[in-house]
């Protein structure tokens, strides 16, 4: 239950970068170099780049519903063997869960959590934002189509 409230209420409620420390920008890679930021003021240039390109929101009976579905397959995702299609098989079965709407903002939250939380162990890629947001759009009638799909679409590329 704590994991689903941290979801819920972190995720959907997730802060903006200026809350975190003001070393923060170090232990984030920059996604252009695949070094570390060099500075803050980088670093908080492309925070509040990735947040004007904000999707929307999703009330939170939506990301309840979509940390659901993650639970639930992130397993089976994680087995495919690449990044990418993983992120869209995700988004696949979120839209099935809710909507494709729900899957591109909660893609696109993912990967704003992960270039801003100071956490040296996540890595924004806007490629994993797209991935996740196709996924949402493959409207498919089961999580074996969504799987089928994803796959086909990602698991031959390297990225």
């Amino acid at each position: 239950m704590r994991s689903l409230l941290v979801f819920v209420f972190g995720f959907g409620a997730l802060s903006v970068a200026q809350a975190h420390g003001p070393q923060c920008f170090e232990n984030e890679v920059n996604p252009r170099t695949q070094q570390r930021y060099e500075s803050a003021s980088q670093w908080q240039s492309d925070v509040d780049a990735w947040q004007q390109r904000g999707r929307g929101l999703a009330g939170p009976l939506n990301l309840f519903w979509s940390f659901t579905a993650y639970v639930r397959e992130k397993k089976q995702a994680e087995s495919f063997g690449s990044d990418k299609a993983a992120h869209c098989y995700i988004g696949c079965v979120i839209a099935r869960s809710t909507r494709a709407e729900v899957a591109d903002y909660v893609g696109w939250l993912k990967e704003q959590k992960d270039l801003a939380d100071c956490d040296p162990e996540t890595h924004f890629e806007e490629a994993d934002a797209i991935a996740t947001s196709w996924g949402g759009t493959l409207e498919a009638r089961s999580r074996e189509e969504c799987q089928a799909l994803c796959v086909e679409q990602y698991e031959s590329r390297s990225y």
